[in-house]
């Protein structure tokens, strides 16, 4: 199975009917919110039961202190394997578009408990370095409310405590910055938005996906240029 392949299915993972019916209901992870306490001692307690294939780190703090975490999911998790694609989803951005984390809470698991058990999520998790974080807006999603889903700009929870949208403060290709400094990548913006920039450019991604809600639709890189 080639790489590009491989990275391919781990995203089917999502939006395929991959997952054995038992599964989906002994899993309590698929009935209930995974609130940041309780995320914290889940992902702690994935590194502590598997710690051959799973490495919990925070990639800083969001504006009320709470880590950004990330959990890495790779066989002999403990060295290091450049040769080995690097891959991420996202989830969370809008505090209130909740169902993307917690199907990376989930995804998590599944890696995990099937590994050596099934050979398609075997062969992932021995050749591809799977980074997930089921929040970026940990403070959002303290702060929303199940069912609270007015609008996009009345409902509680979808930006940060700060009250910005991480989804709007990202340097994008209309800033017409001519150098990228460090005031143009940092000044003026989010805890959060900081410590993903950072992150992005200190690890190199070849594939990620940013999970949102509220719609089906795919969306790129610069997908509104004309050209």
């Amino acid at each position: 199975m080639s790489v590009h392949t491989q990275v391919i299915v781990l995203i089917s993972l999502f939006v395929g009917s991959c997952v054995p019916k038992s599964v989906e209901i002994e899993s309590p992870l698929l009935h209930n919110y995974t609130h940041y306490d309780e995320l914290v001692k889940l992902f702690h307690g994935y590194e502590k039961t598997y710690p051959d294939l799973a490495k919990v780190s925070s990639i800083g703090k969001s504006s009320e202190g709470r880590e950004l975490l990330v959990l890495q999911l790779t066989a002999d998790v403990g060295a290091s394997h450049p040769e080995r694609p690097a891959f991420k989803y996202v989830a969370n951005m809008h505090g209130d578009e909740a169902v993307g984390r917690q199907l990376v809470v989930y995804l998590a698991e599944y890696l995990l408990t099937n590994y050596k058990k099934d050979e398609r999520v075997t062969n992932l998790v021995n050749n591809i370095d799977i980074y997930l974080m089921p929040s970026l807006n940990p403070d959002g999603f303290e702060a929303s409310k199940e069912g609270d889903c007015y609008s996009e700009t009345d409902s509680v929870g979808r930006n940060t405590a700060n009250g910005v949208d991480l989804n709007r403060d990202f340097p994008d290709q209309f800033d017409n910055h001519p150098s990228i400094t460090d005031d143009y990548l940092y000044k003026g913006r989010q805890a959060e938005t900081q410590a993903m920039v950072r992150w992005l450019l200190r690890k190199q991604f070849v594939l990620s996906a940013n999970l949102h809600g509220g719609a089906i639709v795919a969306s790129y890189p610069y997908d509104d240029i004309m050209e």
